[in-house]
């Protein structure tokens, strides 16, 4: 058949290239970054043209809707990623009760432009989300799906300005939480939003927590 006459199924297998996997679900791995540095000017990506400092990371970490492109066509946002000192990828969007499908399909997404970043020389900081015990523990899969494909004793981010509208949303980012810290041991967790106590307090010494809140920074560039 003529290539002309394949349809487009918006995989783009190509991102993958040169890519490990890890686990039973063959999740792409993210590879430590050549040096942990801590970001002291994160940037929302939208902001991005506004930005003239080279030293700043690049955070997508904004609504789908304004990224949708990135997940058709990365390369242009690896392009722009290299003007930057690195990225923190795209935080996995997951509303509460999603299902484990849909909590599979948003971390392959998530390792998947973490890779196609690192690919293109772009130093990358993984972001964090889950939903529930599915995403944490190995209580359903035999891996745990939030922390598959991640490095161990490096940097990480996690966003919580929607993991704290409730009790519930409490506990389940504080029992995420033990689980990233006992499987990556990070050394560095930089925390996008509030830092509430009663989540956060019982795991000061366990790693070096660096907050920036409010998030989005309020204040323009």
């Amino acid at each position: 058949m003529p290539k002309q006459q394949y349809r487009d199924d918006g995989c783009n297998p190509e991102i993958l290239a040169g890519a490990k996997f890890a686990g039973t679900l063959e999740i792409p791995v993210v590879e430590r970054p050549s040096k942990i540095v801590i970001p002291d000017t994160p940037v929302p990506f939208s902001q991005h043209a506004q930005c003239q400092n080279q030293n700043a990371f690049l955070v997508i970490s904004e609504p789908d809707v304004n990224f949708s492109d990135i997940l058709r066509n990365p390369e242009p946002y690896c392009q722009i990623a290299n003007n930057y000192a690195g990225i923190i990828t795209l935080e996995p969007a997951l509303f509460t009760g999603a299902k484990l499908a849909e909590q599979i399909a948003v971390t392959q997404r998530n390792r998947t432009l973490a890779h196609c970043f690192q690919r293109h020389c772009v130093e990358v900081i993984p972001h964090l989300r889950w939903k529930d015990k599915n995403s944490y523990t190995a209580t359903v899969l035999p891996d745990k799906i939030a922390l598959i494909g991640l490095p161990l004793n490096s940097i990480v981010a996690l966003e919580t300005n929607s993991c704290l509208n409730s009790d519930m949303d409490k506990l389940r980012l504080q029992l995420g939480l033990q689980a990233v810290l006992e499987e990556l041991q990070p050394q560095i967790i930089l925390i996008f939003g509030a830092m509430p106590d009663e989540v956060f307090s019982n795991f000061q010494h366990d790693t070096v927590f660096v907050n920036y809140n409010p998030w989005p920074p309020t204040t323009s560039l």
